[in-house]
């Protein structure tokens, strides 16, 4: 594993910050130098795009990465760019994502990490925002052990990545407001008789006018459970309180 730790800068002592646009053939040249590279981790991408290039305008976003693009498709390596997110709240997780939308538009993978909602302070889900090149993968769990140590969870998530951050956001007007209630509401008589198939349960809330992200933090805050039998099966939500493996057969 190479650590890039900055550039040579021409006749000065030192080095100075990468950026990615100006200095990519810096990493034309170590890639071919050290042959068979696979993977360029970016983290975080804003401080390697240089001061002068403005995060939140689309073209001087697309000016730094497209090179970074050439360079990832000339190589054949995958690129990876780390970011952070906004503390402000969006209905869609990509807009979630500091700077430019370029950020995620020149991506072909977006995937998102946050707190799992209901779940304890260790743990967190990695859920896939956007996908070109295959279909959208899992939401995948994972628990945080110790610094730098993780363990994956057996079983994928039912959850989106916009669910994942509806539900975790904290201080919402709405997060304890009518409609979240009613949402509870409906969700404990959805779920009285024991456990029911979760695509079936937010069919039923869209027709009676529970929009997705309210479904999620009433789920969340009722402690619903999601679960399923095996890898390729369908997900069943249940209440707390019902035991698993409980509810009302098949459709």
């Amino acid at each position: 594993m190479y650590a890039i730790q900055g550039v040579e800068q021409d006749g000065r002592a030192g080095v100075a910050q990468l950026h990615v646009g100006e200095d990519i053939h810096h990493l034309h040249e170590l890639v071919e130098d050290v042959g068979d590279v696979r993977l360029v981790i970016v983290d975080p991408i804003m401080a390697y795009i240089g001061a002068d290039t403005d995060a939140h305008r689309d073209n001087s976003v697309r000016d730094v990465l497209a090179p970074l693009a050439d360079f990832a498709a000339r190589h054949g390596v995958a690129v990876v760019a780390v970011t952070h997110l906004r503390k402000s709240s969006s209905d869609t997780s990509l807009y979630r994502i500091l700077g430019s939308v370029a950020f995620t538009a020149i991506a072909r993978s977006v995937w998102m990490v946050g707190k799992i909602p209901g779940g304890d302070d260790t743990e967190r889900g990695m859920a896939c925002s956007k996908m070109n090149l295959a279909r959208p993968g899992r939401t995948l769990g994972f628990s945080v052990i110790d610094p730098g140590r993780i363990e994956w969870s057996l079983m994928p998530l039912d959850l989106t990545a916009d669910e994942m951050f509806a539900a975790s956001e904290s201080g919402h007007p709405d997060e304890s407001g009518p409609a979240v209630m009613d949402a509870m509401e409906f969700l404990q008589d959805a779920l009285a008789d024991g456990a029911r198939k979760a695509k079936d349960i937010k069919r039923d809330a869209r027709e009676n006018s529970i929009a997705d992200r309210t479904l999620t933090r009433a789920k969340s805050k009722l402690g619903v459970k999601s679960e399923r039998t095996s890898f390729q099966g369908v997900y069943y939500w249940r209440l707390p309180d019902h035991p698993a493996g409980t509810g009302r057969a098949p459709e």
